[in-house]
């Protein structure tokens, strides 16, 4: 998916943003007022890369049963996510997870995007 950089702060900002909303709904849910628990969508800590195409932040996707992360990458205006989620019932998931995994890593823009 790819979408606008509404703030300017390029893929690390945004990924800041998630990880602060994890903060409240993690509060929330140590409450012990709290009847329902909320799901967390993002598990820290966040993991820089670089390949030779570009720079990004990989983030863990808190799915409960599953194997799943989410790439960002960013240029002047713009952010891209790249996710998969694979459930842990799936035969070789741990592999299929790790191929997946370096797919994404390979993103590249491309020349005509804006």
């Amino acid at each position: 998916m790819v979408f606008d950089d509404t703030s300017g702060g390029g893929h690390a900002a945004y990924v800041a943003r998630l990880l602060r909303a994890e903060l409240v709904t993690d509060s929330s849910n140590a409450d012990p007022a709290t009847k329902v628990g909320q799901f967390n969508e993002y598990r820290p800590p966040a993991r820089p890369f670089v390949t030779p195409y570009a720079s990004g932040i990989r983030l863990e996707v808190d799915c409960g049963d599953c194997l799943s992360d989410s790439f960002f990458f960013s240029r002047p205006g713009r952010i891209a996510t790249v996710t998969y989620s694979l459930d842990d019932d799936e035969p070789q998931a741990m592999k299929k997870a790790c191929q997946l995994a370096r797919s994404a890593r390979s993103f590249r823009w491309s020349r005509s995007s804006p």
